[in-house]
């Protein structure tokens, strides 16, 4: 893979130490005491840095990357959008109006998912070419995206009724804690599941540092 351009690389290595700094501080702060939404799993928090990380931040960063085709800057990009988009509602439904639900959470997933796959289908003869060496990783980013809005979905399905819907209101669970029972499939599935995806993210970023 051709390494992405200086500035890149350590825009990612700053987001990267600063979400971790901060998700520690999250993880701390949400277990300490009741705080809305609940106690968190450190699966859980796994998974959410990743999504976060690799949606809302990686996304953008590598869209706008001198070294990044069109096709995926577009991508990329637009995912981005509709990633920020859903991230800036979500917030405001889960601690202002206090009535965000899993479904919407998972109708967003599957949009996104169906804008990629076609995304990709439309730029099969465009810049999609496992013959340059940027794109193949670029193309497997991109399909983890995928894979990850898909897990998501069925992790949003199984909460959702583990909870029987109840994440709205002052007392509306949105996380799932290491210590009830409801949550012990869903957090060793996440668990499970967090090892490739952090497995492949960590070759993406090794490749696109021009470490191997």
């Amino acid at each position: 893979m051709t390494p992405l351009t200086t500035s890149t690389k350590i825009l990612i290595a700053i987001v990267i130490l600063l979400l971790t700094v901060s998700g520690g501080f999250f993880f701390r702060a949400q277990n300490r005491r009741e705080k809305m939404g609940g106690r968190i799993s450190p699966a859980k928090m796994a998974w959410l840095l990743y999504a976060v990380t690799v949606w809302f931040f990686l996304s953008p960063i590598i869209a706008f990357d001198a070294t990044v085709p069109r096709s995926f800057s577009v991508l990329l990009g637009a995912f981005s959008v509709l990633m920020w988009t859903r991230g800036l509602v979500e917030v405001l439904m889960l601690y202002v109006t206090k009535n965000w639900q899993p479904p919407l959470g998972m109708a967003h997933n599957l949009l996104c998912t169906v804008f990629l796959v076609a995304g990709l289908y439309y730029y099969r003869d465009q810049g999609v070419r496992f013959g340059e060496p940027l794109q193949p990783w670029l193309l497997g980013f991109v399909a983890t995206l995928v894979v990850s809005l898909l897990v998501e979905t069925v992790y949003a399905f199984l909460f959702h009724k583990a909870v029987a819907g109840k994440t709205t209101g002052g007392d509306g669970v949105w996380f799932a804690s290491q210590e009830d029972s409801r949550f012990r499939h869903i957090n060793r599935l996440t668990a499970t599941i967090n090892v490739p995806l952090y497995g492949f993210l960590m070759l993406f970023l090794a490749a696109a540092y021009g470490l191997w």
